[in-house]
């Protein structure tokens, strides 16, 4: 039975791969913060893939450094931590060794933008050096700028799912709003690169997935996290948001990436 660490503190990230990855036959997935609690890494890699090793990096190190990579010492997990989901592939349990360390790093890039948010995705409304084309973004709360049907439909989707950052998506829109470029093209697309780390040989391998679309003017749907209700996927006339838990785990740029790492670690068992 091998014995996955998936090296994410972000609990919806890991909800994600874990779905992803629920047909893996003999392995066990592990949440991070099930063993070390919330760890904060700084991620000032220049790529994606270095950020994604970084993050594989310093996993490991804890492991090494809390003694769990000596054989005759096993995890002990904060069960009160655990994450809630019921997939049989999750490992909750104590009594196992770790033989992979899978991390990621994602990024949304929109074209009129010169390709930002890039790897400051995640934390774009608090990145103050970046593209501000206009003040009202210095203040990432301000909806005045937006019509009274715009305002309800963003504290409504907030309101509902609290793993959107409504501050990224309204720096983001409002960027774009600004941007001459971005009246004509608003083309998008969201990057995965995953790490595949050996805890046993210290080798490691990057695996990449893309998802194309375009920004949206206004957000749309309820489910996802992230950028995800102002993605439109083309294929499916939605947003990310609205094409559904399912159909996102098919064909997303995460989707894709992992897939690859599933067929990289079954072929190695």
């Amino acid at each position: 039975m091998l014995n996955i660490l998936i090296g994410t503190g972000n609990k919806h990230k890991f909800q994600e791969i874990s779905i992803i990855m629920k047909d893996l036959k003999n392995m066990n997935l592990v949440y991070a913060d099930n063993i070390f609690g919330i760890t904060d890494i700084i991620e000032d890699g220049k790529t994606y893939q270095e950020n994604a090793l970084i993050k594989a990096e310093a996993y490991y190190n804890l492991l090494l450094n809390k003694g769990y990579l000596n054989s005759n010492r096993n995890l002990n997990f904060d069960k009160k931590n655990k994450i809630n989901n019921n997939h049989s592939n999750i490992n909750n349990q104590v009594n196992i060794n770790i033989d992979y360390i899978v991390s990621e790093d994602t990024g949304l890039e929109v074209k009129c933008l010169n390709n930002e948010p890039g790897l400051y995705t995640a934390r774009y409304s608090k990145i103050n050096n970046m593209n501000n084309f206009k003040d009202i973004n210095n203040n990432n709360n301000n909806y005045e700028n937006k019509n009274n049907d715009e305002k309800e439909a963003a504290v409504n989707l907030k309101n509902s799912n609290s793993n959107i950052n409504i501050d990224n998506i309204n720096k983001l829109l409002n960027n774009m709003k600004y941007k001459k470029d971005c009246s004509h093209d608003r083309e998008a697309r969201f990057i995965c690169w995953a790490c595949v780390y050996s805890v046993k040989n210290k080798e490691y391998k990057f695996f990449h997935g893309e998802l194309n679309g375009f920004i949206t003017e206004t957000l749309a749907g309820t489910t996802g996290f992230g950028y995800d209700p102002v993605f439109y996927v083309p294929e499916f006339n939605k947003t990310l948001a609205e094409v559904g838990e399912e159909i996102k785990n098919k064909i997303s740029h995460r989707a894709r990436a992992f897939k690859k790492v599933i067929d990289f670690i079954s072929s190695k068992s």
